[in-house]
């Protein structure tokens, strides 16, 4: 049982996809002390070799109670074939990633 104005600790946890040619990272970043989530703030990083594609459509909390701290995070990877006319999409999937992170410090990508 955690006491009344525990210390706050802090967690960092990454969701990747992709390859070394194209990649997503997704982070969040949370504070807890046992009685609630006291923060949490994320981020989103991608990278990729031309013609692949790795794009972020970005990351959101959509719940914020003192127990749980929810983000929902939205990328697209695929490749494309480069053309005397530019760039031609070959294929892309969008992927959403879901996170949660407890008053316990515990927490889980799902995606």
């Amino acid at each position: 049982m955690a006491r009344a104005g525990a210390k706050t600790k802090y967690r960092t946890a990454q969701y990747k996809r992709g390859s070394a040619l194209m990649w997503t990272r997704d982070t969040v970043h949370f504070g807890y002390n046992g009685n609630r989530v006291t923060s949490s703030k994320a981020w989103q990083e991608s990278g990729h070799i031309f013609p692949n594609i790795a794009k972020n459509n970005g990351i959101k909390r959509y719940q914020n109670s003192a127990a749980t701290h929810k983000w929902r995070a939205k990328n697209t990877i695929g490749a494309g074939v480069p053309t005397p006319w530019g760039d031609v999409k070959a294929y892309s999937k969008d992927y959403t990633h879901y996170f949660s992170g407890s008053k316990s410090g515990a927490w889980s990508w799902k995606g």
